[in-house]
């Protein structure tokens, strides 16, 4: 994905004009082939330049000509030189969780929303470009050299200037720093009986990012279920285990949820456990088998007599078991 190119592109057509509302062209080739490519796609039927034939001079004559007439300058090329990473600026050790769901629908239950999009976050990369301007005369080289550093002033270090860049990604536009590298150099060479071509070169370093776009559907995380089979159960261990329990769906620690509609509400947590043969009476207030508790238990442990009876049934214990149903 060519994504810091078309940003640079952008960049140019807002910056460097051949008159006001038409922007110098622009190519991505190497310097020795911009302008036969540039030449190739005037003669196009599709030419992506043509907005330049409407282009009048004081007089009203036509600057630019249709095929078979030759193109014209100035030109600018763009040319991506390398590539190299950026360990400041890197962060796909780290996952996204919560791309979004792969669902858009209103009416959703909870198996479609127990499925999340994940992929990797956003890997720092500097791209490394040239960029080369063409014309036939001196004062329009003078006044494209202008036009640069005029972009580059934010230069508290070296001259650097932002631009947005559109990422195919929930991270959307961008501010991305673009640094000048090196000098700004004039490349005029004599060309003897021929006309004069002014070549400016300078080279860029955009500091990017390089987006992940392997999506994955994992399942969300909804509640913690805790099962044991051992015998012997302290009430201790009950009370810390049951006390760590988190509702995930309506919690500070998954706000993400929050974003969707139609989420379920949060339901009672309740707490399981199978016995093999009759036991003590359960506590007052209980049903059979099953203690039902309020939900957001995190912050109310199970109260000590629940703890002691299921200490007291702990040699037919099977399951000890917190889930959402």
């Amino acid at each position: 994905m060519r994504i810091h190119e078309l940003a640079l592109l952008y960049w140019c057509h807002r910056n460097f004009l051949v008159k006001d509302g038409y922007p110098v062209p622009v190519v991505f080739s190497k310097p020795m082939d911009a302008f036969g490519h540039f030449q190739d796609l005037w003669k196009q039927a599709e030419n992506p330049f043509s907005y330049l034939l409407a282009l009048r001079d004081e007089n009203g004559t036509p600057l630019y000509e249709p095929d078979p007439s030759p193109a014209r300058y100035p030109l600018i090329s763009i040319n991506r030189r390398k590539e190299s990473y950026r360990p400041s600026g890197n962060f796909s050790i780290h996952r996204r969780r919560t791309v979004s769901w792969p669902t858009a629908s209103d009416d959703v239950d909870r198996q479609d929303l127990a499925g999340v999009r994940v992929r990797n976050r956003p890997m720092g990369i500097n791209f490394h470009l040239d960029i080369t301007f063409w014309c036939l005369r001196p004062d329009t080289q003078a006044v494209f050299m202008q036009r640069v550093w005029n972009c580059f002033w934010r230069s508290g270090g070296s001259p650097q200037t932002w631009i947005p860049v559109v990422f195919p990604t929930e991270d959307g536009k961008l501010q991305v720093r673009m640094a000048l590298e090196g000098d700004v150099n004039d490349s005029t060479q004599d060309s003897g009986s021929e006309q004069t071509r002014y070549q400016t070169n300078l080279s860029v370093r955009i500091e990017g990012y390089q987006v992940d776009m392997r999506d994955t559907v994992l399942p969300a995380f909804w509640a913690t279920t805790l099962r044991t089979n051992l015998i012997g159960l302290d009430p201790s261990l009950v009370i810390n285990l049951y006390s760590e329990t988190v509702e995930h769906r309506d919690n500070v620690r998954n706000p993400n949820i929050l974003q969707r509609e139609g989420v379920p509400a949060p339901r009672e947590e309740v707490l399981f456990w199978n016995v093999e043969q009759a036991s003590p009476p359960c506590p007052a207030g209980t049903t059979g088998d099953i203690v039902t508790i309020p939900a957001h238990t995190h912050s109310s442990p199970v109260s000590q007599e629940v703890a002691d009876t299921l200490a007291r049934d702990a040699a037919a214990a099977q399951q000890v078991c917190v889930v959402n149903p």
